[in-house]
C-alpha cells in the first residue's frame, strides 16, 4: 500500500511539472529550473519526455525541443558560474541533440505541407541567444569541455543561418531578427577581450 501512494505520488509530480511546461510552452525563454545534482531533476527531465512524447504536432514538437535545448544551456551556464564542470560536456551535447530534434521536427512538418512561418523566426532567435551564451562560456570552461561547447556552438550556428535563410525565402531581409556575427568575427572579439583582461591584470594597470 505505501509503495502504491509513493508511485502515485510521482505520477502526479510528473503531471504537474508537464502542464506546468506545456503552459509556457508557447514562449521561449533562457532560464534553469533545477540543474545536474538536484533532487527533483530527474522528475524535470522526466516530465520534459511525457511532454514530448504527449505532442503529436510537429511544429510544437519543434517549440519545445527549442525551449528544452535553451534550458540546457541555462543549467550549464549555471554549473560554470559554480565552477562545477562534471556534467557541462553532457548538458553541451544534450543542447546540441535538442537543436538537431527540432530541426527533424520542421523538416516533418514541411514534408507534410505544414506551413508555419513564425518557427524559423524562433529559431534564428533563439540560436542567437545560443550563440552569444556559449561564445561568452567556452574559455571558462577546463580544455577537455572546449570540444563539446565548440559543437554545440557550431550547432546553433548552422541552425541560425538555416533559420534566416528560410526567413528571407519567406519575406526577404529580416530586419527584426538578430543576425550572428560571422565566426571570424566572433573570434577577433574573444581575442579582444582576453587582451584587454591580461593587460587588466598587469602590473601597471593593477592599481
Amino acid at each position: 500500500m505505501v509503495k502504491v501512494k509513493i508511485f502515485m505520488g510521482i505520477i502526479l509530480l510528473l503531471l504537474v511539472a508537464v502542464f506546468s511546461s506545456a503552459q509556457q510552452s508557447e514562449k521561449l525563454s533562457v532560464q534553469a529550473g533545477t540543474i545536474p545534482g538536484n533532487l527533483f531533476y530527474g522528475l524535470d527531465r522526466a516530465a520534459e519526455s511525457i511532454q514530448l512524447a504527449m505532442t503529436r504536432d510537429h511544429i510544437k514538437k519543434a517549440e519545445l525541443h527549442l525551449e528544452h535545448a535553451e534550458e540546457r544551456l541555462a543549467e550549464m551556464n549555471q554549473m560554470i558560474e559554480k565552477n562545477k564542470f562534471k556534467h557541462v560536456e553532457k548538458l553541451a551535447k544534450e543542447q546540441e541533440d535538442a537543436l538537431t530534434d527540432a530541426e527533424a521536427e520542421i523538416a516533418k512538418a514541411e514534408a507534410n505541407g505544414e506551413k508555419n512561418d513564425q518557427i524559423a523566426h524562433d529559431v534564428a532567435a533563439a540560436t542567437y541567444k545560443h550563440i552569444l551564451l556559449l561564445t561568452q562560456v567556452l574559455d571558462k570552461v577546463p580544455e577537455q569541455a572546449k570540444e563539446s561547447i565548440q559543437h554545440a556552438l557550431n550547432a546553433s550556428v548552422s541552425g541560425h543561418q538555416k533559420a534566416l535563410m528560410k526567413i528571407e525565402s519567406q519575406i526577404g531581409k529580416p530586419e527584426d531578427v538578430p543576425k550572428a556575427k560571422p565566426q571570424e568575427a566572433q573570434d577577433a572579439e574573444r581575442e579582444k577581450v582576453r587582451e584587454q583582461e591580461t593587460k587588466a591584470m598587469t602590473p601597471e594597470h593593477a592599481n
